[in-house]
């Protein structure tokens, strides 16, 4: 993530020393090669980028509530061998 961020800002400078070189410190895109596009280029990366690295974050992802029946986790210690059959029926009948 550190390298984007980096990688942006530079071709951010080198966009913006391109211009101000060119045109004694003015920001004209339109007289530039492509008519501005290659500015528009920049932002339209910029913001694709910011959104992929946000959605990786998983911040604005829905995780559904993890819940478990009593009988479900009585059914995982069985199967793992933790208790025996007989346990196993009798808490079964506990629960019900």
């Amino acid at each position: 993530m550190r390298k984007i961020a980096v990688s942006m800002y530079l071709l951010l400078q080198h966009v913006s020393s391109a211009y101000a070189q060119e045109y004694n410190g003015g920001w004209h895109m339109h007289d530039m090669y492509g008519g501005g596009y290659v500015m528009w280029l920049f932002w339209v990366a910029l913001i694709v980028v910011l959104v992929y690295l946000v959605s990786r974050t998983g911040m604005f992802t829905q995780r559904p509530p993890i819940s478990e029946s009593a009988l479900d986790i009585l059914k995982k210690r069985y199967a793992a061998g933790e208790i025996t059959r007989e346990e196993y029926e009798r808490m079964k009948q506990d629960i019900r």
